[in-house]
Order: C-alpha cells, then structure tokens, then sequence
C-alpha cells in the first residue's frame, strides 16, 4: 500500500485514518482521532510501534483477528485496541472517540431508511463505520463509511479478492442503489490489464491436487522398493517413506485456504514455525459462519488450521516458508534453488533427494517471463553451496545433490484486473482512488482506467456545481443557486426533461440573466444563456478562472467564445486545442454562439474523460 496521505485520509472525516500509521504518525497523539487497520500486513500497519511502545492514545480500531495479533504479536496495549465484528456498525465523533460497546449496533438493525438518520443526541457523530469481509487474509475488512452530514458515502478496500458475495453487504448494496456511494480507495494491487488469474477456488484446487500427487505418488514408489528391500524405517519415521519435501511459500499471515486444502487432501501436517503457529492460534478469533453471506469453507479453514499445522518437523513434509525464500518475484522471478536445497539439508531427520517449493502468487502470470519460466528445476550439488553431509544423512555420492524444482501457481489474495474492474462497475462511484502505486503518473494511469466505470453525470455535475458554488460574490458580484437537501454538494437535481432554470447575477452590470441547464446525450451540463450580450466579460470573470487554476490565455480565450463563466469552464475542458498564447482569444473572438454551444455539447465529456481535470490548469507557483 502506497504511503501517501491521500490513500489514509477519508474525505469529509477529518481525524479518521485508515492503515495510516505511518504517513499520520503525529495524529496518534490525538485522542480525538481514530485510526483503521484493515488487517495485519507489514505495509499496512507500518509505522505502529512494537512491544508496547504504542502509546496512543488515539485508538485502533479492527477485527477481532486483527485485535488478537496486534495483543498477541505486535505487543499494543489491549486498552487502545477496539475491535468490531464484521457487520457492526460503529461512530466516529467530532468530540469524543466512541469507544465503548454502546455505540456499535449490529449492521441488521440498521435498515436501509433508518441507516441515514442522524438523532439529536448524536449531533457531534462525523460517520458510522462498518466492516465487512475483505476475502484477503484472515480478519481483512473492507472499511464502509457513511457520513452523517453529507448523507454520501465512501468505501475503503484494505486489501481485497472480490468475491460476488460482496455485492450483498446490506449497507453497500443500499448505497449503490441508493447511489450514494461517493469515493472507493480501491486496492489496485493489480491495477493493470497484464494480471488476471484463474479464480481462487480453481488456484486452491490445483494446488492441493499438486501437493497431493507430490507426496503421495512419492509415498507409494518408496513404500514399493522398501518392501522389497525389507526395510524397516531406520530413520524412526512415523509411517511416511517420502524422500520428497514440499515447501509452501506463504506470508506471515494469509493463504490458510491454501494451506488447510493441500493439508487435507495430502493426509498431512502443515510443519510451521512457532511464530507463524502463534499467530494461526488468532484464527481462532474468526466469528462463526453466522451469515448467509459468509463463505462457510474459508472461514471453516481460517478457524481450523490451526488444528491441522505442527511445531513438530519430524513429523510432516509439508512445510510453510516466507515468501522469497523460494525466489524473488519482483520484477520478475528468479528461483532461489540453493536456497531451497540448503533448508532440505538443515533437515537432519531426514535425508530428503527432491524438493518441490510451490509459489501462490498472483505474479506468476505478470509476464511473459514468469509464465515461461512457471516450473523450474536444477540439481543442487551441496558440496558446491559450501555444505557438508553428516554421518546422519550420508550414505552415497547420490546424497551430495538434492534435485529442486520451484514452481508458480497463479493464486492470490488481491483481485485481478478484471475482478477489479467488475467490482468498480457495480459500486458506480464518482471517482476511484488507487491506494498502490509506483508514483503519481502510475497513479493517473490506474485511475483512467476506471474512469469509464465511474457514475460520470455525478461526477460531472458535481464538478460544475463546485464551479458555480466558488463564484462567490467576492469574486464575481454575486451568484444565486439552488442547492438539494439530500446532497449538499449537488446545486440541484434536473427534472425529468432533462432542463432547469436557475438565476444569477450578471458581473458586469448585475442584471438578472436566466440560465437554462441541459442534460446533454455525454451527461454532461451544458449551461447557455437565452440572450446573447456583447463584451459581457470583465477583469473580474478573467480574475475568477485564474483564481481557480485555469491558465490566463485559455481563460481569456474561453471567456471571449462564451457567455457565461460556467460555459466559459466548460469550453475550456472541451477543446483540447485551446490556445495558451494571448493571442488566440483575439482570433477566436468571430466564432458564433452556436458552434460553441455545439462544440461543449458533444466534446465537454470525453475531454475530461480523456484528460484529468488538471491538465487545463496552470502550473503552481513555486
């Protein structure tokens, strides 16, 4: 996750951070702020401190998982650490931070009408926040943010896999259909077309059937040529004869549902460390499959692995190890097989000739060398890695190799691509937020490639509506609206036919002009003026478009081919060939009134479409 602020601060909620840990360090100090973490991954709660050094008092607010590790594991004060099941809804005041268990309520009852119902006595509430199953890693949420003032509101992925379960979270779905939903900080770990896998139910299934077929097709040729060898199990086996060690890549936490099918179906122990044990023991922590809308099998693997895993090596081959033991993936993988081949051979119980290390990882089809390059092996000579064979573990020239064979599997917990893009279509938000990116161009880039997704007449309107709402009479001398009752931010809804009329004050000589606004095939707001006036602009129009970004020249320009500010806006984001000399508005000032209305009708939308909002915007002074 990326650790600009934007990616951490709701809009709208000022003191509410979501795993923002480390770009608001300071505001942990504030009591009067609350911190998210969506779930326990190093890049999400970087920044908190360990071993009880956290000393708030800002609280953290998570799952019951996520509580667990952050007591058991990272060492934070139980006081400061409030948890929240998935479904509950819980308040973010302006005064105080709603801590204690009377301000949550159970999600089924909120109904959809009483949801946005804001009571006397909660006058100083900012937002009511609610978690929801993120299908990450074990206690991963999704953060739903409905803001009290405003009525809107915004959804924070954390780190997800969509899942269509989604799609039936009470509060989200009434968001949608209400269409309310405003911003979506969108996990965009794969946010570009080159990532698409196979779902994760297919990667699981294929993982399992390959462990299986691993151990148990090793298993049986060794139990063949040991009855005719009369052996009788020298190494003090417990009943397993594989010379075949299996290691599964996996983060501290994440992946179980991987773990618990290649457990099953092999008939084997998953070896882990007691760390990663230590922590498999807060799964306990996942509430039971209470809800139609959980899925029973992960939460059924994610409450019981713990029962299927050993702090015992001796007695499994199935190992878990840290991602990049196996190999680095970024920017494409390289296989460690010395690395692979030297923890067969720290082994001492046994001496293992083959290991197949399994990599879930979404990168594996990230490009065309890692697809090339799925399944890789090599012989390891020990002697050459500077090891040695002991008396315990020697008994040929043979035993001086381990054969070692790495192997991509196109499993992840973040969502592909496409998934990504199926979730954007149906929550229809006014704008898209990527919170993983490399640097602010790659963050433009992911974000236009939502935009076509995007409720485009809400975010269109909502930026001409800003406009209209910044021509304050200081600037212009004076400006009328009508503004909506259910959203603030929307100066008024357009009737059925598609046309409103709404009054402002001329800024030359402060006549009343009447407006009519058309809703345009593009969705766009097309503003015209139904009396054309000469020379209608003054230095303080011109001062105004300044003020808000717009280049001189291309204001001047605008203002001379328009009638009115707002039109003057709108011709400036429609033509991408607006002039940035002095000149060009003397030339442009003959074209008729209709071919500019003409020209902001067809072309206003897929110019903002096209080019952020920015590009027509003077630089910044320095």
């Amino acid at each position: 996750m990326n650790q600009a602020e934007k990616c951490h601060q709701i809009e709208a909620c000022a003191g509410l951070y979501i795993d923002g840990f480390k770009a608001f360090r300071r505001q942990t100090q504030d009591a009067s702020c609350a911190f998210v973490l969506t779930h326990y991954h190093g890049d999400h709660y970087n920044g908190l401190p360990r071993n009880g050094n956290y000393e708030g008092p800002a609280h953290i607010h998570c799952t019951p998982v996520t509580a667990a590790l952050l007591r058991t594991i990272h060492g934070v004060d139980d006081a400061l650490v409030v948890e929240h099941a998935y479904g509950e809804t819980w308040t973010f005041s302006s005064s105080s931070l709603s801590t204690n268990d009377s301000s949550s309520t159970s999600t089924s009852a909120l109904h959809k009408e009483s949801a946005c119902t804001v009571d006397d006595a909660d006058a100083d509430v900012i937002a009511d926040i609610t978690f929801y199953d993120a299908n990450h890693c074990p206690g991963a949420a999704l953060v739903f943010i409905h803001l009290r003032a405003s009525g809107l509101c915004h959804l924070h992925t954390g780190d997800m896999r969509y899942h269509p379960k989604m799609k039936t979270y009470p509060l989200l779905k009434a968001a949608v259909e209400d269409q309310t939903l405003d911003l979506v900080y969108l996990d965009t770990t794969y946010g570009h077309p080159n990532y698409e896998f196979i779902p994760q139910e297919d990667a699981v299934e294929s993982i399992a059937t390959q462990v299986s077929d691993i151990l148990n097709h090793d298993t049986t040729v060794e139990n063949s040529q040991s009855s005719k060898s009369c052996s009788k199990g020298e190494d003090g086996e417990t009943g397993n004869n594989t010379t075949t060690l299996v290691l599964l890549s996996s983060y501290s936490i994440g992946k179980e549902k991987v773990l618990w099918e290649a457990s099953i179906r092999s008939k084997q122990m998953v070896y882990v460390t007691d760390k990663k044990f230590k922590m498999l023991h807060c799964c306990l922590e996942e509430p039971n499959c209470n809800n139609d809308n959980d899925n029973d099998d992960d939460v059924e693997a994610f409450r019981q692995i713990i029962h299927r895993c050993t702090t015992d090596v001796t007695t499994s081959d199935l190992h878990v190890i840290p991602m990049g033991v196996a190999g680095e993936l970024w920017p494409y993988f390289r296989p460690n097989f010395n690395e692979c081949a030297k923890y067969a051979h720290a082994l001492n119980h046994k001496r293992y000739q083959r290991v197949v290390a399994i990599v879930p990882t979404g990168w594996a089809d990230g490009s065309k060398w890692n697809k090339k390059n799925a399944i890789s092996t090599r012989t390891v000579d020990l002697n050459k890695i500077g090891l040695t064979l002991t008396d315990s573990n020697n008994s040929n020239d043979d035993a001086a190799t381990i054969d070692v064979e790495i192997r991509l599997v196109g499993y992840s917990e973040h969502s592909a691509f496409s998934e990504l893009r199926s979730f954007v279509q149906y929550l229809k938000p006014r704008k898209v937020i990527p919170t993983v990116f490399s640097n602010e161009k790659d963050f433009a880039a992911i974000e236009h490639r939502f935009r076509d997704l995007i409720d485009f007449k809400r975010a269109t309107q909502l930026f001409v509506n800003s406009i209209k709402n910044n021509l304050t009479p200081a600037n212009t001398k004076g400006t009328q609206s009508v503004m909506n009752s259910k959203h603030p931010n929307d100066v008024t809804e357009l009737p059925k036919n598609g046309k409103v009329e709404t009054t402002c004050l001329s800024s030359q000589d402060n006549s009343v002009i009447v407006i009519d606004c058309d809703e345009s095939e593009t969705d766009s707001i097309i503003c015209t003026e139904k009396k054309q006036k000469v020379n209608w602009w003054s230095d303080t129009d011109l001062t105004t478009l300044t003020a808000m970004g717009f280049d001189e020249s291309r204001a001047r320009w605008a203002l001379s081919m328009a009638h009115t500010v707002a039109q003057a806006i709108e011709t400036i984001l429609a033509d991408n060939s607006a002039p940035t000399s002095t000149h060009a508005c003397q030339e442009s000032s003959n074209v008729s009134s209709s071919s500019v209305q003409n020209n902001v009708k067809h072309a206003s939308a897929n110019a903002i479409k096209e080019k952020g909002i920015t590009h027509y915007f003077s630089p910044k002074k320095k």
